[in-house]
């Protein structure tokens, strides 16, 4: 399986994160000192936003994640709830390092990002 489209200044990175939902994968890709993580809808996989990373990748460095069974993320096996979605999104930023960033999403993605901003000690 393709990870995100890599680009002529940066190739993409692929890892897998434990996270209380399992193992999500995250392509990393871009050169940019700002960090972008994006989450995309139900359905789809990081490659919603492979346009966009094309665009923006040599002045940001974009982390997307697949949500649980989606893309190359592991499955699960259990009912799980938004605010789940929302602490395993923080396990990714903090996998990374990550105490400041750039976060947003499509449905799905973009309520994690509301929901991260509630329960957050984060400056997102």
């Amino acid at each position: 399986m393709n990870v995100a489209l890599p680009t002529q200044h940066s190739p993409a990175r692929s890892q897998f994160v434990p996270t209380r939902l399992g193992k999500l994968h995250v392509a990393e890709v871009g050169i940019g000192r700002a960090t972008l993580v994006l989450w995309p809808s139900i359905f789809t996989d990081h490659h919603l936003y492979d346009e966009l990373v094309r665009l923006l990748s040599t002045r940001l460095r974009f982390l997307l994640i697949d949500g649980p069974g989606h893309g190359q993320s592991v499955g699960f096996d259990r009912e799980f709830s938004m605010q789940d979605c929302a602490e395993a999104f923080g396990e990714v930023l903090s996998n990374f390092g990550l105490t400041s960033a750039m976060i947003g999403g499509t449905s799905w993605g973009g309520d994690r990002k509301s929901t991260r901003l509630n329960s957050s000690h984060l400056v997102i």
